[in-house]
């Protein structure tokens, strides 16, 4: 039984449900009340081991055709640029990779990788760019190629670590590896550019 006071209900005010609620937004609201802001600079990471990250706004062809499969006809050059990387550790310097595989294909893969190093000193000037064209795949390829090869989708990908590619076919580092990615599908038609 409750009692009434003043002409009020006090478990209208004192219910178990409104206690709880009160409670937990209590307790919800203590750490943001507590919250100290402190500028993070880039020189406190240096000691820290930071992964390298692409600043996907600027690579080409853009974000959004991650969504959709690059078209690469008959005499057409397509251009994959990845622009300068950022690392919080600046003196490291950075491996990349270019792999070219078949879309569900786990081991498979369409050229051989390419990969490269970007010294500390250059890396704020550094594009990284890879051209394609049928011609040239068929031509690196040579007569690995079979007749069904260009009806295929094919994948790009793009990695780049703090490490070096130990086996640049499997994508293998040392541990403690730190490395961002990109992609690309790409698709042949047999139409000129």
């Amino acid at each position: 039984m409750h009692s009434q006071k003043n002409g009020y209900d006090s478990y209208i005010f004192f219910s178990p449900c409104k206690i709880w609620f009160a409670l937990a937004l209590f307790l919800l609201l203590i750490p943001i009340s507590c919250l100290d802001y402190k500028e993070v600079r880039i020189s406190d990471f240096e000691n820290v081991n930071m992964p390298p990250f692409i600043d996907k706004t600027h690579v080409r062809p853009a974000p959004a055709e991650l969504l959709r499969p690059v078209k690469l006809g008959l005499n057409c050059k397509k251009e994959f640029t990845i622009p300068p990387i950022k690392d919080p550790n600046r003196k490291d310097s950075l491996y990349y990779l270019w792999f070219f595989k078949k879309i569900g294909d786990l081991h498979g893969k369409l050229l051989q990788p390419r990969t490269g190093i970007i010294h500390a000193e250059n890396r704020d000037n550094a594009v990284i760019s890879l051209t394609l064209d049928r011609q040239a795949i068929e031509n690196t390829a040579g007569e690995i190629l079979d007749e069904d090869f260009f009806k295929h989708s094919y994948l790009i990908e793009f990695y780049i670590a703090d490490r070096p590619y130990l086996i640049p076919d499997n994508r293998y580092t040392e541990t403690n590896t730190l490395e961002d990615y990109m992609h690309w599908s790409i698709t042949f038609t047999n139409e000129n550019c």
